[in-house]
């Protein structure tokens, strides 16, 4: 009897595995989805990949861009998820709400027909390539004419 149900057990182990990271997926898109909003009050600022002002930029979101915050650090920091972006900014440039938004320089009509409160504006930073220094040329030494 014992043979025939770890048979069965093994037979059903494959549908249950599949069923159970569904369920896992599901509960992280909605963890996710549930993440508090908060507004871009400036004319743009960099998302950084690491909570520091020396730290590397991944990409720029313009003003007035709604940004999900993940997480809030003690040290000024939130880390925030725009579009496919996910990085750090200063939190003392993010407001709870757009009507909020108090930078000067904000393109309103732009931000409107782009989707208002659901405007998220991300431009890619470019990755700066590595300067190369030309090959040093060769001299060969030549023998003196007699």
């Amino acid at each position: 009897m014992k043979p025939s149900f770890l048979f069965w057990l093994l037979c059903l182990l494959p549908f249950i595995a599949p069923a159970q990271r569904a369920d896992q997926t599901a509960l992280v898109l909605a963890s996710q989805s549930s993440l508090p909003y908060r507004y871009v009050n400036a004319s743009s600022l960099i998302l950084r990949a690491q909570p520091s002002a020396t730290s590397s930029a991944l990409a720029k979101l313009a003003g007035a861009s709604r940004v999900q915050i993940r997480d809030v650090c003690t040290d000024g920091w939130s880390e925030i998820q725009a579009h496919n972006y996910t990085g750090y900014v200063k939190s003392s440039y993010l407001v709870d709400g757009q009507q909020e938004v108090t930078a000067e320089t904000i393109d309103w009509d732009m931000v409107q027909s782009f989707g208002g409160t659901d405007y998220t504006g991300v431009t890619a930073v470019p990755v700066p390539t590595s300067v190369s220094t030309p090959a040093a040329s060769h001299v060969s030494a030549r023998k003196p004419r007699q």
